[in-house]
């Protein structure tokens, strides 16, 4: 009776060790990603990326860190545009990572066309950057069908490279949901 006693003892303590060390994890997690906000906010994405990244190599699955970390390195391209290609891209990658993850999520689609569109208008030599930001704004409109923004999204993108009608399309698609959620909604529509 003693052995049984032991070995539960003993799984017992593997399974408190392992709560206690994954605790850790979590909040190491979350300090590096409070200290990479902070640097962040305070004008320093560059630094920020480490303490993102860190809490992203803690907790691979936590999707919240990792858009934290692709928003920081488009901070970064954006004040160091000597850098900005290699910032971009690792921001790109980020997001396709987001995206493979939850592959429904439109926010996740619809940031990376808009990635890619601003560069279409940065390198316009190259026609694939366009075609890509269409696919992605597109997706996003396609995977929350309800949500204005994103046909709006897309029907602007459609209209900036002259395809008027089909531009015309989600736009008046954007506007019957407007209307809709107005009637739905009456006093959604405030008086002015």
């Amino acid at each position: 009776m003693t052995t049984i006693k032991r070995i539960i003892f003993t799984l017992i303590c593997i399974g408190a060790i392992y709560i206690i060390y994954d605790s850790i994890q979590h909040i190491r997690a979350e300090i590096s990603h409070r200290n990479g906000f902070l640097k962040q906010v305070q004008g320093y994405p560059h630094i920020a990326n480490k303490d993102y990244q860190k809490a992203v190599d803690l907790m691979p699955w936590e999707t919240h860190y990792r858009l934290q970390l692709a928003k920081s390195y488009e901070a970064t391209s954006k004040k160091w545009p000597s850098e900005y290609i290699k910032y971009i891209n690792l921001a790109i990658k980020e997001y396709e990572i987001l995206i493979a993850f939850d592959t429904i999520n439109p926010w996740f689609t619809a940031r990376l066309g808009l990635i890619y569109y601003e560069l279409s208008k940065k390198y316009p030599d190259n026609p694939n950057h366009i075609k890509t930001a269409l696919k992605y704004t597109k997706q996003a409109t396609e995977n929350d069908k309800k949500n204005p923004l994103f046909t709006m999204h897309y029907g602007h993108l459609l209209y900036n490279q002259q395809q008027f009608e089909d531009a015309k399309k989600y736009y008046c698609l954007e506007m019957d949901k407007y209307f809709q959620m107005c009637q739905e909604y009456p006093n959604h529509r405030q008086k002015r």
